[in-house]
């Protein structure tokens, strides 16, 4: 009882809209929880919209929606994820909140 999986994953709240409060405050809830290693991770890469796939009735190259095929995943996890700046590197819940502090990334707002 009281133990906490060893990797979580978790959306940081809008910065644009909340400010960087919440965002700050959400990393030092995990640091209390006993996380210590964090990192700031672009899902965009790994979030296709659209894909290049092959008709199966023309064999021509077509656009397909991702919806409902799978492909909306936020990324690798765990030791696999990528931060944006440190890359497979874990950052201390002081760098991160103090990042968020001053803003964050731009494209975490958007």
């Amino acid at each position: 009882a009281g133990a906490v999986p060893p990797y979580l994953s978790t959306e940081l709240p809008n910065l644009l809209k909340e400010g960087s409060a919440p965002a700050v405050e959400l990393v030092r809830l995990l640091q209390s929880m006993g996380y210590r290693g964090f990192k700031i991770c672009r899902q965009t890469l790994y979030n296709a919209r659209t894909v290049l796939g092959v008709s199966q009735e023309t064999n021509e190259s077509i656009m397909v929606s991702r919806q409902g095929i799978g492909l909306g995943a936020s990324g690798p996890f765990g030791e696999a994820a990528c931060d944006y700046l440190a890359g497979p590197r874990w950052r201390a819940a002081a760098e991160v909140a103090a990042e968020l502090a001053d803003g964050g990334p731009v494209w975490a707002a958007a």
